[in-house]
């Protein structure tokens, strides 16, 4: 009896929870998930897909790629640009405004663009005021690469260690470590004042110099 009573409620619930996980998967907007992995095509791609697309939330999503690509190739005044584009769009922002992923990535980015301007409060305020819990691993590296940008603009090599060595714990990275090249010497003098210990220390000299 027990037996035949699963399967009934396995043959009424199954169909029932299949539905739900469908209308889930459904409802995510994948180009718009994607915001959180790495970005791997060129800004030209993202601009083109942002120029084509009908379609509201890609159109967006493939803006803000846009940007963050031509903050990774080092065109300033582009990337600029093309975030002056999505901002000055009312519709766009609105939209925006609505989408959790697309705020946040909005944020972020606009704080990457602060940094490489040397807008260092601005850029501040923003990373301050992310929602770090729902960052992913690859934003949380573009997190720590933006402060240490703004130690860089302020010239402070303790700042620009502490976040390298957030990026490459956390983010398993040390792209940023090139960054304390000039300040050596200077981080020295104030180790003692951070929460690195000498095997930090010494780690990052012998890469430095190797």
């Amino acid at each position: 009896m027990a037996t035949i009573l699963k399967q009934k409620m396995k043959t009424v619930f199954m169909p029932t929870a299949l539905a739900l996980l469908i209308s889930a998967c459904a409802s995510e907007n994948l180009v718009t998930q994607s915001i959180k992995n790495e970005a791997y095509a060129s800004s030209e791609f993202y601009i083109n897909k942002a120029d084509s697309v009908k379609d509201e939330e890609d159109k967006i999503t493939y803006h803000l790629l846009a940007v963050r690509k031509l903050i990774e190739e080092n065109k300033a005044e582009e990337a600029q640009n093309t975030f002056d584009e999505l901002t000055n769009a009312p519709k766009l922002m609105e939209a925006l405004q609505k989408n959790e992923v697309q705020k946040t990535e909005y944020a972020l980015v606009s704080a990457q663009l602060y940094a490489a301007r040397g807008n260092n409060e601005q850029a501040q305020t923003l990373l301050r005021n992310l929602p770090l819990a729902q960052l992913s691993q690859v934003q949380m590296l573009r997190f720590y690469q933006t402060q240490a940008n703004i130690a860089e603009n302020q010239r402070d090599p303790v700042e620009i260690v502490r976040a390298v060595h957030y990026t490459s714990v956390k983010c398993t990275c040390i792209c940023c470590l090139a960054k304390i090249c000039r300040h050596k010497h200077a981080l020295a003098y104030n180790i003692f004042q951070t929460k690195f210990n000498r095997v930090y220390m010494q780690l990052f000299c012998e890469l430095i110099d190797g």
